[in-house]
C-alpha cells in the first residue's frame, strides 16, 4: 500500500488541531539535521508549512515513522518518478523534497498507519544511502528567494484574486478553505497553500515546490489557476446549456402529452396523429433540399400545435401539402417539339397569343442550344389561364 491521502483529513481542509501552530504563524525554523531517514511518497507533494494526511502501507516506511517518533520525528519526503514501483532506488526519487515533523500517529487495524505531518522547509536532497530498512539522505535547506517589492505585492493581490473567483466556481470550496488561503499574508506561503490545495496534477506540484524565487512560483500559479477557472467556466457554460435544452425538452414533452389529452378529449386526437405523422412521413420520403426540408419541419411542428378548426390549419396544411407534391427529386427527359407544343397549347388554351409565342420562342432558343444555361419560365395563375 502507498503514502497517499486517502482516509485522512480532505486535501481542501487547510485546518489543524488546536494545539498546533497555523500555517500561517510566524515562528523561527527549527534547525535541521544534515541526514534524515528518506520516506518516498507516491502522487503526493508535501509543502512547507502546511499539513499533510499521509497513509503509510510499505513495511519499511512504517519502521521508518517508528523509528522516527522515537527520536525527533523529523523525516525527509520526496516524491518518486513512477509511482508504480514500490521499492524506488535512489535515482527514482526527485532532488528537491522537504523536511516534516510528524504531529499525529494512529495505527488500524487494515495493517496501515496513518500520520499528520506539517511541512518544515525546503530541502535538496544531495545524497541517497540506503539503510538498514530505509532510506537515508544527506539534506540541505533550500530556503525562498524573496526581495520585497511593489511588484511581488502586485502578484500576490492578483494571485488572491483568481483564488477568490476559483472558490467562487467550486462547488465542494469550504468557508473555512477560502478564508484560510485568502488571509495568509505571506507570499511564498501563499503561493504554497494555494499549489497544495487548489492544484491536483502532482508533477506541477513538484515543479512549484521546485520553484524558490517567490515572484516566478506566483506567476506559474497565477497562469495555472487562470487556466483553470477559464476551463471551469466553459464547463459551468455547457453544463447550464445542457441543463437548459434538458429543461425545455422536458417541458416541450408535457406540454405535448398534454395536447395529446386535450385532443383526445375533443375527439380529434388520434386523427390529428396520424395525419400528422403521415405528413411527416411524406416529407422524409420527398427528397427536398435543405432549405424546403427546415420550412416544411417548421410549418408541420405549428400544425401539430394547432386545433384542426383554427383557420390556418387549412392553409398550413396546403402549404405542406403543395412542398410535398413538388418533384424535388424526379427528373424528367425533355422532348422539344415545337409543332406539337403549338397543337397542344392552341387545345389547352384559347386566345393568349402572345403568351404561346413567348413559350414558343423559349422552346426553341432550348432546342438550338440545349448545353447552356437560360431563363426558366414560371406560369402563376389558376388553370386554364
Amino acid at each position: 500500500m502507498s503514502e497517499t491521502n486517502e482516509g485522512g483529513p480532505s486535501p481542501l481542509d487547510p485546518s489543524v488541531p488546536e494545539d498546533e501552530p497555523r500555517a500561517n504563524a510566524k515562528r523561527e525554523p527549527p534547525v535541521l539535521p544534515t541526514r534524515l531517514p528518506l520516506l518516498p511518497l507516491k502522487n503526493i507533494v508535501v509543502f512547507p508549512h502546511l499539513p499533510t494526511p499521509l497513509v503509510i502501507g510499505r513495511a519499511a516506511s512504517m519502521r521508518l515513522i517508528d523509528e522516527a517518533m522515537v527520536r525527533d520525528r523529523i523525516v525527509a519526503l520526496a516524491l518518486q518518478k513512477d509511482p508504480e514501483q514500490e521499492e524506488p532506488p535512489p535515482d527514482q526519487l526527485y532532488g528537491v523534497g522537504t523536511a516534516a515533523v510528524i504531529q499525529r500517529l494512529l495505527k488500524f487495524p487494515d495493517n496501515t498507519v496513518r500520520v499528520l505531518v506539517a511541512g518544515l522547509q525546503r530541502i535538496r536532497i544531495e545524497r541517497v544511502s540506503r539503510g538498514e530498512a530505509y532510506l537515508m539522505a544527506d539534506v540541505s535547506p533550500l530556503p525562498d528567494r524573496y526581495e520585497p517589492s511593489v511588484e511581488v505585492e502586485a502578484l500576490a493581490k492578483n494571485l488572491t484574486n483568481q483564488i477568490s473567483r476559483m472558490l467562487a466556481l467550486m462547488p465542494i470550496a469550504s468557508d473555512e478553505l477560502g478564508v484560510a488561503l485568502l488571509n495568509v499574508d505571506q507570499p511564498g506561503r501563499l503561493a504554497d497553500m494555494a499549489a497544495a490545495l487548489l492544484v491536483r496534477d502532482p508533477l506541477l506540484k513538484q515543479e512549484y515546490l521546485e520553484t524558490l524565487d517567490v515572484d516566478e512560483r506566483l506567476r506559474k500559479l497565477t497562469r495555472q489557476i487562470s487556466r483553470d477557472i477559464e476551463v471551469m467556466e466553459i464547463g459551468s457554460k455547457i453544463q447550464q446549456q445542457v441543463q437548459d435544452e434538458m429543461d425545455k425538452g422536458q417541458r416541450e414533452f408535457v406540454l405535448r402529452q398534454q395536447l395529446k389529452a386535450i385532443q383526445k378529449e375533443l375527439g380529434d386526437g388520434d386523427e390529428t396523429e396520424a395525419e400528422i405523422a403521415r405528413l411527416q412521413g411524406a416529407i422524409d420520403k420527398a427528397g427536398m433540399p435543405e432549405a424546403a426540408k427546415e420550412a416544411a419541419d417548421r410549418e408541420l411542428k405549428r400544425l401539430r400545435t394547432m386545433s384542426p378548426a383554427a383557420a390556418e390549419h387549412a392553409v398550413v396544411r396546403t402549404y405542406l401539402d403543395a412542398l410535398i407534391a413538388m418533384p424535388w427529386s424526379k427528373e424528367t427527359k425533355d422532348t422539344i417539339d415545337i409543332k406539337g407544343a403549338r397543337v397542344i397549347l392552341d387545345e389547352d388554351h384559347y386566345d393568349l397569343e402572345k403568351v404561346k409565342d413567348r413559350i414558343l420562342e423559349f422552346l426553341a432558343v432550348r432546342k438550338m442550344k440545349a448545353g447552356t444555361k437560360g431563363p426558366i419560365l414560371c406560369f402563376v395563375g389558376p388553370p386554364g389561364t
